[in-house]
């Protein structure tokens, strides 16, 4: 092939199409062929041509007269340097444009082919969120786009429904080749990103013969990724058990009962409103166990959209606030995540932190200032990270100070002394301890606290069981109070319906009416899931209704 080195411009010329290794490609008034690069079609560009090989020439822009609106500013720092990524450039619906078109040309001129169409590229909804995963090390399982769930699931009992089976798609042969086709684009689309470690064959689909076609293809063609799949927790194609909101007992049960294969939540914690129930006893569960893998909380982010009210005021609208009001919605189960729309953080966020935390601190010993550092992290040492120490004293700081640097490899622990002053009887101590970033990283700057833990180290703290001196309370009563009289308070109740009436520091009575014990709080969204205010609305009555028997003072001292 000639390469024979020139110095040729051209003015002008219109970027018409753009080949396999991103270099735009355009033609003079002659029909003489360039591949220029760092362009896209669309664009025209004062060119100058370096290099002529047989059938084209190689150039590079000059100047832009003018910039396709197909251009884009290329997301990686390092495009048109590293040689990957050939059309950072080109917007996406190009991108799948282009590269289809040329999926054509190859078959059609080089494979000599009758085709003049094909299935169309399947997109991805952020082209970038699996590189960005591989640039940060997450571990991705990729879902095929399979659901069935309004036709009911296999953990839902369609196995003993032979009406159900006989109807859905995941047990009729017609429907077989739609389960494949699907898994197939999700592999051929992502098999090359190393951020994927799983596949899964869908969620909440049944579990008929399709579904094990599906798994079978995935492992006959992939031998280096396991697969899961919800709807086989209790069959054979499922590499990892996925339950969805399992006991903990369950749990429990299963991983002491000899399992073969590891468990993941595929859902658990539920986020919605402002919680994420027991999750510190999921996970003192799940560490105790190697079978247990963790799980994924449902879910990250609130479905809101943001809207006025008529006055104005700004607010995340859901279920039938668009106008949908009259018309079967789902309300705010939309919003069943650990962040707001704007990615704003609920304060369950907080609690995944802690709780997720890949540092782990232990009070080996109050007495000795000892502190037991664990490292469970994949691949960190901790030598990347400085820890630091306060002492407080009823909540105040009154030192703090630093570890001594120190190495410690993933899944090895390590006792640490601090050295803090000596406390005395009187207050209330805590020693609170952070492990921070040494360095700025790409998502976490620079003296960010990514771990902390506090312990009581003792001192004086309040004390429901103390006894008091007789001589210190004087007790007044007649038929309708009781009075409780100390230095500098008073407390008084209603002989009547035994309510506390009176608590008095010497100024006045600081309630409003007689307290009266409640056995009963709103209740949350997810306790309407499995019906708390229908399943324990005895305690909503008990709290409303209550009989009195007596009240009487017993020896106190």
């Amino acid at each position: 092939m000639s390469r024979k080195r020139i110095d040729r411009q051209e003015r002008a010329l219109e970027v018409i199409d753009i080949n396999t290794k991103g270099m735009g490609v355009a033609k003079n008034k002659e029909g003489a062929v360039y591949f220029i690069k760092n362009v896209v079609p669309g664009d025209i560009v004062d060119i100058r041509a370096y290099k002529k090989r047989r059938g084209y020439f190689e150039a590079e822009p000059i100047t832009w007269v003018k910039k396709s609106d197909q251009r884009i500013t290329p997301v990686c720092e390092h495009f048109g340097v590293c040689g990957g990524c050939k059309w950072q450039h080109l917007n996406y619906k190009g991108q799948l444009y282009y590269k289809e078109k040329g999926v054509l040309h190859n078959l059609s001129h080089i494979g000599k082919l009758d085709i003049n169409k094909i299935l169309p590229i399947v997109g991805v909804e952020n082209p970038f969120f699996y590189r960005m995963c591989d640039k940060y090390g997450f571990y991705v399982i990729d879902e095929a786009n399979i659901e069935i769930h309004g036709m009911g699931t296999t953990n839902q009992g369609l196995d003993k429904y032979p009406e159900g089976k006989a109807i859905h798609p995941a047990y009729l042969p017609k429907w077989k080749n739609m389960h494949l086709d699907r898994t197939k684009r999700m592999y051929e689309r992502d098999k090359n990103y190393p951020s994927i470690v799983i596949w899964s064959l869908g969620n909440e689909a049944g579990n008929g013969e399709n579904l094990f076609s599906t798994y079978d293809w995935l492992k006959n063609n992939d031998n280096s990724r396991p697969v899961q799949y919800e709807g086989a927790t209790k069959y054979s194609n499922t590499d990892i058990q996925v339950p969805m909101y399992p006991t903990i007992e369950q749990m429990k049960n299963y991983a002491e009962n000899n399992p073969t294969r590891p468990l993941i939540l595929c859902e658990y914690a539920h986020a919605m409103g402002n919680s994420v129930g027991n999750l510190q006893e999921y996970w003192d569960l799940i560490e105790t166990y190697d079978i247990m893998q963790g799980g994924f909380i449902w879910d990250w982010v609130d479905q809101g959209i943001l809207s006025k009210n008529e006055a104005g005021e700004e607010y995340w609208a859901y279920g039938g606030d668009l106008g949908g009001e009259n018309y079967q919605n789902d309300k705010n189960f939309c919003n069943n995540g650990l962040v707001n729309p704007d990615r704003s953080s609920h304060p369950s966020l907080k609690e995944v932190k802690k709780v997720y935390q890949s540092i782990k601190f232990k009070i080996e010993s109050t007495e000795r200032r000892e502190i037991l550092i664990s490292n469970k992290y994949d691949f960190k040492n901790l030598n990347e990270f400085y820890f630091e120490w306060k002492l407080l004293k009823n909540g105040n700081q009154i030192s703090m100070g630093r570890i001594k640097e120190f190495d410690l490899a993933p899944y090895k622990s390590k006792l640490i002394k601090i050295d803090i002053p000596e406390i005395d009887e009187l207050g209330e101590y805590h020693l609170n301890i952070y492990a921070k970033n040494k360095f700025n990283e790409h998502l976490i700057p620079k003296d960010y606290s990514v771990a902390y833990d506090q312990f009581f180290l003792g001192g004086i703290r309040a004390s429901l069981n103390e006894k008091l001196d007789k001589k210190s309370i004087k007790i007044t009563q007649n038929k309708k109070r009781l009075d409780l009289i100390g230095e500098g308070f008073k407390l008084s109740f209603n002989k009547e319906n035994g309510r506390l009436i009176e608590i008095n520091y010497g100024n006045e009575n600081i309630l409003l009416e007689g307290i009266k014990p409640n056995f009963w709080r709103a209740p949350i969204d997810n306790e309407y899931g499995f019906s708390m205010p229908f399943k324990l609305k005895v305690w909503k009555q008990a709290s409303k209704k209550q009989d009195f028997e007596n009240i009487r003072v017993k020896n106190y001292s």
